[in-house]
């Protein structure tokens, strides 16, 4: 929408705020709003809450639930979510997915419905910090599988894989976030986005290869020296990765790339002669190393 500039005094310009936005937060004279510049754009809000966007969704039957039903609403910011359903055998599995939808609870219950409203109103600005956890994570558990692979323990791998439900608790919350408010540095939004996203991706892969050292106890005869270097060398290139995300640097871009080259290189010279087992650990490290190789691009 446009808005014509109108002269006030000798220096100041004034434009006035749409009608629509301005009831739907019940703003008036007097009162005050937040004006961020971010280059030829002004971000005007307001810390005044209103009732948040509601959806209905009806699931008849287990056989028709999909865990993104929930999710997606929860990511794309709904503070209330009514679900229909015919059977109640659909209520556990939604109690079952609540787990990883951070302040997403149940309000309501009734025959045949239930209400979830966002409660934890508190957190939505921790972001940063949030997101540092998430990234925290995610370097511990790529530490301590080849730490678990060579001691060949297996509760250190079970430990590992139930670190995967943190990490996407804390994504779908930072995703939630980045959809209802943006980021502070607006230019950043997407990008932050896309990490959640591929930091997900990233997670799933670890889960999988502890997984595959799970499945017929293969942990109990571990696996190459060769395998257990590109796991020790993608998680020294996600450290990398970590630093350079909150210190980003020309020389540690540079040496960044050198790594996951040579990381990349090492593991496509050996995979032909492995067994399906290990070729599968390193295809998971291949993709994690590509995912993390692109997510490089955006930083600056």
């Amino acid at each position: 929408m446009k808005r014509r500039i109108i002269k006030l005094g000798e220096a100041t310009l004034v434009a006035s705020l749409p009608s629509k936005w301005s009831k739907k937060y019940g703003l008036k004279g007097g009162d005050e709003v937040e004006v961020i510049e971010q280059g030829k754009n002004l971000l005007i809000s307001t810390m005044k809450e209103v009732a948040g966007d509601k959806k209905t969704i009806t699931i008849k039957s287990p056989a028709e639930f999909l865990n993104r039903f929930i999710r997606a609403p929860y990511c794309y910011g709904y503070e209330e979510v009514e679900v229909r359903f015919s059977d109640p055998a659909v209520l556990p599995l939604i109690n079952e997915y609540l787990n990883l939808l951070l302040g997403f609870e149940i309000v309501d219950q009734g025959e045949g419905y239930v209400v979830i409203q966002m409660v934890a109103k508190g957190m939505e600005g921790d972001f940063d910090k949030i997101l540092r956890r998430f990234m925290m994570i995610l370097c511990n558990m790529s530490k301590e599988i080849p730490e678990a692979i060579r001691k060949k323990d297996k509760n250190m791998l079970v430990q590992i894989m139930s670190m995967e439900s943190i990490t996407n608790k804390l994504s779908n919350f930072c995703e939630r976030m980045l959809n209802k408010n943006g980021y502070e540095d607006i230019k950043k939004t997407n990008f932050l986005f896309c990490f959640c996203w591929s930091a997900e991706q990233i997670s799933d892969s670890m889960k999988e290869i502890c997984s595959l050292m799970l499945e017929k106890d293969a942990y109990r005869k571990g696996t190459s020296e060769d395998t257990l270097g590109a796991l020790s060398g993608f998680s020294g290139l996600l450290e990398s990765y970590s630093r350079l995300f909150y210190n980003p640097s020309n020389e540690g871009m540079v040496s960044f790339k050198k790594d996951y080259m040579a990381l990349e290189k090492d593991i496509y010279g050996m995979i032909s002669s492995r067994s399906e087992d290990e070729k599968r650990i390193l295809f998971n490290i291949l993709k994690m190393t590509d995912l993390l190789r692109h997510l490089s691009i955006s930083l600056i």
